[in-house]
């Protein structure tokens, strides 16, 4: 017996043996080969799913910092855009910036700010850059970063955000990001006073973001970087690395993440993060920034369950060369027993491979077929079934061709000859189910080869919800186009001119009112410098958004030829960041020429009423006469006034007796007129003669005034008007009044002024009638009575022009006055502040003189422009009145009807006791009827919400006791507008 042989057996038979221990290792081999492909394949699918979630995390975080940092900007840029910041700023800086109302006044509206936002302080600098104002406890330390960032919003007028950094750039401080807007006063001449810095604290809300993950992981983590050439800074704490401080900085290391921005790209890559451990990430720059955010997972994590299949695999396949080994040696110690024993393991070792591999493919989220090469169906997962609600016998009994749809079904030949050629293709398809219903689908095919077989293997994918947002993204892309044609044919509908323009002032876009207006093709407009077609200039208007900075919006008035336009101009960012300025231009050529007569008649009322006053109060003719002049020169803002009396000789001589605003070298050369020569073509002579009101105008052009053409042109007048002085039978004297505008004298002021003369020439004769002196001053209280009365008349007449341009609100006034007068007449006010919140109320609204029509009788709701060009018509109203010597506060009362208790009102926010009583109780009036009258864009509320608005506000908007009188009247005094 040979040594090792196995007692009994024929040494004839090792060989067989060993040929069986080079099957198990063969067998061996391909497991491994089939384990790693699948093993290689699942790998590959999570990684690519991993990276497609992570880069999906990476573009949410981006895009939702640079929305919270475009917000903030946004944040500073309305602040500072605040006029009332900027002029009260600059004013109490004006003052020596002392401790005053003024200063508590800035800190309660920087406060006010500060308590319903994220900001830690908000800080006003001077132009220097020193803090003046802050809303935080303690005085706060200007580190250099805001240094730095205050100089550069100094220099280019423009918001800045500040580098996130370390609050005074020391170890151990916390983390501050911060916003600057310059402060600009805005007028004739636009100024930065200061500027305004807004200091968050990264950790209330830039942090978390960064920090946050949609769903749990162990090691995944979002990172917010910047690089500084090959420095990488942590900006947010990274979670891995506890007692790591912010803003650490390292060197970017090739095999990092980070590389990939280092080189300025942008993607999903692999490599080692800052513990040296692998991981799948996607890198992203965070829009507007120097940063970048990294989304990342931990390798080990991502591919875990990979893993579990790998380690069972390689172990069965070693249990296996080590059987193959063992056998060897066991065949010569026991022979066929001991080889029968490694069979019999191996056969369930495969068992088991093979089990868990069909537990795999059943359970995969996909559909996965086998098929044979025909195409008929050998095996299908339950995924399968579920997707097509056959069951899996029908299922088994189908070609691969009757799951297609009926147009589809030809494709299947051609794909599978591609699949071949490639050794494997993915591409789409439409799939129908058991109840006929079809869905598109993604197919990744591959012949495998068991055994010498061939097979055909797919794993399906339902992809209808890619197809349908796809759809979705489709219809947007089309609804975005219609939107597009309609803005385009709304803006060529556009009555008013209107112009777009780039930062070169080139026109971008005009529509067919401003090619109307320039005279010129749409074609031959755009990419013109708009300064070279309409309105023409020698470079762009002051308010154009490039002449200043971004952010601005203004309102400039120009003159072209005869027209007088007004110039809305207001910056626009476009969804590609391009930056342009729009520009709406509103012909105001009559509503200016019907301000300046209105302006005209309300100083003749003015002069009108400070007549009287001096008719009342002087006490001999020759003061009257000089009193009368200088108010109509001082009050009434004429060139010169003039008194003379003809003289009781044969040419009628007139001679001078008053004058005021001229020299009197000049009163006496030119009143020293023969009223009966031919040749006096004076007004004045014309007056006295006709006994009628005499005109003349535009003096320098008309050639029969030649003979005062030089004195026109030397004293500056260019229009005349003669008023005689009547007593009961002739004219005695005449007053001549002169001015500087060729527009005046309408007939509501030639009927003030010829009541201003009659006026006069009653004080005159009453003056020389000392024996009737007391008939005289009955006489002169019936002046003044009627001289009230006029003075009504004429602000009715003011307020009746109002409402013809604004038919909705007519007697809205009135009403108001009407109301306004029975409040104060309930809280027991004194006649003459009765009478003066009577006049307030008739013209409380005189400024929507200034607002176009269109806007007063919109019946939809305004835009934030229209609304404030109607908040602006009380200081519109304040500035025609306001020089108007009222014996009561009229023009206060125009000026804060708007204003409200606790200084939430407009223009001028004033609170409490700042408001004049009048004021406050025209609020009131105001209010309920507004609320009560029907409007364009509502109908009538009724009394009892009015009612209910006043009194909801007792105390914080309105005034309490106006308030208490106004529900009295109402609801015991049975109160009418009727």
């Amino acid at each position: 017996m040979k040594p090792g042989q196995i007692p009994g057996k024929s040494g004839s038979r090792q060989p067989r043996a060993i040929h069986y221990i080079g099957a198990f290792i063969l067998l061996a081999a391909a497991i491994l080969a089939t384990g790693y492909f699948t093993y290689a394949n699942v790998r590959d699918a999570l990684r690519v799913e991993k990276q497609a979630e992570l880069a999906a995390i990476a573009i949410l975080k981006t895009n939702q910092i640079a929305a919270w940092i475009t917000e903030r900007g946004e944040d500073a840029r309305l602040m500072a855009a605040d006029s009332e910041n900027a002029t009260d700023f600059e004013r109490w800086l004006a003052q020596g910036a002392p401790e005053n109302g003024e200063r508590q006044h800035l800190l309660a509206h920087l406060a006010s700010t500060a308590k319903t936002s994220e900001y830690r302080n908000i800080l006003l600098l001077d132009r220097d850059g020193n803090i003046r104002l802050h809303t935080g406890n303690n005085h706060p330390v200007l580190d250099e970063t805001h240094r730095q960032l205050a100089l550069e919003v100094m220099k280019t007028g423009q918001v800045r955000m500040s580098e996130l950094h370390r609050h005074l750039d020391e170890p151990g401080q916390p983390a501050c990001l911060s916003f600057a807007a310059p402060l600009v006063v805005h007028g004739a001449s636009p100024r930065t006073v200061g500027v305004l810095v807004l200091q968050l604290d990264p950790a209330h809300f830039l942090f978390p973001l960064v920090q946050s993950w949609p769903v749990p992981s162990q090691s995944a983590e979002t990172l917010l970087i910047q690089l500084d050439g090959d420095q990488l800074t942590h900006l947010s704490k990274p979670r891995h690395a506890k007692d790591e401080s912010y803003f650490k900085s390292r060197t970017v290391r090739p095999d990092s993440p980070g590389y990939l921005a280092f080189r300025g790209k942008s993607g999903e890559v692999e490599g080692k993060d800052y513990r040296g451990i692998r991981v799948v990430a996607s890198v992203r720059p965070v829009p507007g920034t120097p940063w970048h955010m990294i989304s990342k997972v931990d390798s080990t994590e991502i591919y875990a369950s990979t893993t579990h299949v790998a380690v069972i695999a390689i172990t069965l396949t070693l249990a296996f060369l080590a059987a193959a080994t063992g056998l060897g040696i066991l065949w010569r110690r026991q022979g066929r027993m001991a080889y029968e024993l490694v069979k019999a393991r191996g056969e369930r070792d495969r068992e088991a491979l093979t089990a868990h591999y069909a537990s795999f493919i059943q359970h995969a989220n996909d559909i996965v077929l086998l098929m044979r090469p025909d195409g008929s169906i050998i095996d299908a997962n339950e995924r399968a079934i579920q997707t097509y609600g056959y069951t899996r016998e029908q299922l088994l009994a189908f070609n691969i061709r009757d799951l297609r749809t009926p147009a589809r079904r030809d494709e299947v030949d051609k794909q599978w000859l591609e699949v071949e050629a490639r050794d494997g293709l993915v591409f789409e398809t439409e799939h129908q189910r058991q109840d006929g219903s079809t869905f598109p689908v993604e197919v990744s095919a591959r012949f495998i080869d068991v055994k010498s077989l061939r097979f055909h293997q797919d794993f399906i994918r339902d992809i209808s919800e890619r197809h349908e947002a796809q759809r979705l993204l489709e219809a947007g892309r089309k609804q975005i186009e219609q939107a597009r044609k309609e803005w385009e044919d709304v803006f060529d509908a556009v009555s008013l001119p209107i112009f777009l323009h780039d930062r070169e002032f080139r026109i971008l876009r005009a529509n067919l009112a401003y090619a109307r207006v320039a005279g010129r093709d749409i074609h031959e407009i755009v990419g013109q410098p708009y300064w070279e077609i309409f309105p023409k200039r020698n470079g762009p208007m002051e308010s154009c958004l490039n002449a200043r900075h971004l952010g601005a919006k203004d309102v400039e008035g120009f003159e072209e030829g005869t027209q007088s336009y007004t110039s809305h101009s207001f910056p626009v960012q476009g969804s590609d960041d391009t930056e342009f300025s729009v520009h709406i231009l509103e012909d105001v050529t009559e509503r200016k020429h019907a301000e300046a007569l209105l302006q005209r008649s309300v100083k003749a009322m003015a002069t009108l009423s400070a007549g009287n006053t001096t008719l009342v109060h002087s006490q001999d003719e020759q003061s009257l006469l000089d009193e009368f002049c200088r108010v109509i020169v001082e009050v009434g803002s004429y060139r010169i006034a003039r008194v003379g009396y003809v003289q009781d000789d044969a040419e009628k001589t007139i001679r001078p007796m008053a004058q005021a605003g001229f020299e009197q070298q000049y009163l006496d050369d030119e009143m020293l007129t023969r009223v009966s020569s031919e040749c006096a073509l004076g007004p004045c002579a014309e007056a006295l003669r006709s006994g009628k009101t005499a005109i003349a105008r535009d003096i320098l052009n008309n050639p029969d005034m030649a003979r005062w053409h030089a004195a026109a042109a030397r004293f500056g007048y260019t229009a005349c008007i003669a008023l005689p002085l009547r007593d009961k039978n002739n004219a005695f004297g005449v007053l001549s009044i002169y001015v500087n505008s060729v527009e005046t004298f309408s007939a509501e002021e030639v009927e003030l002024l010829e009541e201003l003369a009659g006026d006069l020439a009653f004080g005159i004769l009453t003056l020389r009638n000392d024996l009737k002196r007391q008939e005289a001053e009955v006489a002169r209280t019936k002046t003044l009575e009627r001289l009230r009365e006029a003075m009504e008349d004429t602000i009715g007449i003011i307020a009746a022009t109002l409402e013809q341009r604004d038919p909705y609100t007519a007697g809205h006034q009135r009403r108001v006055a009407l109301l306004g007068v029975a409040i104060a007449k309930e809280l027991g006010l004194g006649e003459e502040e009765i009478e003066g919140i009577h006049f307030g109320g008739l013209i409380h609204d005189l400024g929507k003189i200034s607002v176009p029509a269109e806007i007063l009788s919109k019946p939809g709701k305004l835009t934030q422009i229209e609304f404030e060009l109607i908040k602006a018509h009380t200081q519109t109203g304040y500035e025609i009145v306001k020089e108007v010597n009222f014996p009561w506060p009229v023009a206060d009362m125009v000026h804060q009807h708007h204003e409200r208790l606790d200084g939430s009102g407009y223009p001028l926010g004033l609170k409490g006791e700042e408001i004049t009583l009048g004021a406050r109780i025209l609020a009131v009036a105001d209010v309920v009827e507004a609320m009560s009258s029907h409007r364009p864009y509502r109908p009538s509320l009724g009394i009892e919400p009015a009612l209910e608005e006043i009194t909801r506000n007792r105390g914080k908007f309105y005034d309490p006791e106006a308030v208490d009188a106004c529900i009295r009247l109402f609801r015991e005094k049975g109160f009418s507008f009727e």
